[in-house]
């Protein structure tokens, strides 16, 4: 299963991406390939916010199932808005794929979450 948690503390944003699907053989597991397209392309947004000014400190971890990011925004608002929009990605995924994929949405506040669902 795969697990993604997006969460906040201390002013610092946190991303964690964990785990395998296990919806098909390795290799053709379109389950995990969506995961870790939205992943990638996450981290892709990041760096280019980081040259933004938007985002300070990021820290990449991607070792295997797993990709760690962490960071401090600087434009909050910003910030907040880039990674709903990935959260929703997941959320998509979350609910096409519910056995495959779990989400935890801390970074967000429960009004926040009420909207998107």
């Amino acid at each position: 299963m795969i697990h993604v948690c997006f969460f906040r503390e201390s002013g610092k944003s946190k991303v964690s991406i964990r785990g395998h699907a296990g919806y098909a053989p390795l290799g053709k597991d379109i389950v995990c390939a969506a995961a870790s397209m939205l992943g990638s392309a996450l981290l892709e947004a990041l760096r280019q916010e980081e040259k933004r000014a938007g985002i300070r400190g990021l820290s990449v971890l991607r070792d295997g199932g797993r990709l760690e990011l962490e960071f401090f925004p600087l434009s909050v608002e910003r910030v907040d808005l880039l990674l709903k929009a990935f959260e929703n990605g997941f959320a998509m995924l979350s609910r096409e794929y519910p056995d495959y994929v779990t989400l935890d949405r801390r970074l967000f506040s429960s009004e926040q979450m009420q909207q998107s669902t």
